[in-house]
C-alpha cells in the first residue's frame, strides 16, 4: 500500500498496514494565511476557490477548518462553474481575500491544467488572489502569493 497526505498523519498507519509506504507533505495553508494577515491586516474572510469533484470538496472542508482556526470566516466559492467563480471574485467585499486551493475541474466538467484556473480567475478578481499551488509548474498564473512545492 502506498499513501500520500498533506500535514501530519492522524493515525499510525504501521499498525494496520505494516508494509505501507508513503509521502507526507508539509501543510502550507497556515503559512499562506499568515501572509494574508501580514499583507492585509483588515481581512476577516477568505473566499475559498476550489474545484467541483467530491474528492476536492472533501479536502476543502479540511482547509476551511484551518482557515477558521486562524480566525477568518469562510466564503465558499468552490464547486461552481468557472464563470460563476469569476463573477464571485469580481465582487468580493474589501474584507475578503480569494484563496485558490485546487481547481482541476469545475461544476460543468471543464478541466483545468496546471495554472489554468488561476490564470482565468486572477485577472478579474477585485482583490489580489492568493493560491496554494500544487507544483512549481503552476506558478506565474497571476496569484499574488502562496505556497509552491518544488519537487527536486
Amino acid at each position: 500500500m502506498l499513501y500520500a497526505t498533506v500535514g501530519d498523519l492522524t493515525i499510525d498507519i504501521r499498525q494496520s498496514h505494516a508494509t505501507a509506504s508513503g509521502v507526507v507533505m508539509e501543510n502550507y495553508t497556515v503559512l499562506t494565511l499568515e501572509a494574508i494577515k501580514h499583507v492585509f491586516p483588515n481581512v476577516t474572510r477568505i473566499a475559498v476557490i476550489s474545484g467541483a469533484s467530491d474528492a476536492i470538496r472533501q479536502r476543502i472542508a479540511w482547509v476551511s477548518d484551518q482557515i477558521r482556526g486562524q480566525g477568518f470566516d469562510v466564503l465558499d466559492l468552490g464547486g461552481l462553474a468557472i464563470d460563476d467563480v469569476r463573477i464571485g471574485v469580481a465582487a468580493l467585499p474589501d474584507n475578503t481575500v480569494p484563496l485558490l486551493v485546487q481547481f482541476p475541474q469545475d461544476a460543468r466538467g471543464q478541466r483545468f491544467g496546471p495554472g489554468e484556473a488561476c490564470a482565468a480567475i486572477s485577472p478579474i478578481a477585485n482583490r489580489p488572489l492568493f493560491a496554494n499551488l500544487a507544483f512549481e509548474i503552476d506558478s506565474g498564473c497571476g496569484a499574488l502569493a502562496g505556497t509552491v512545492v518544488t519537487m527536486r
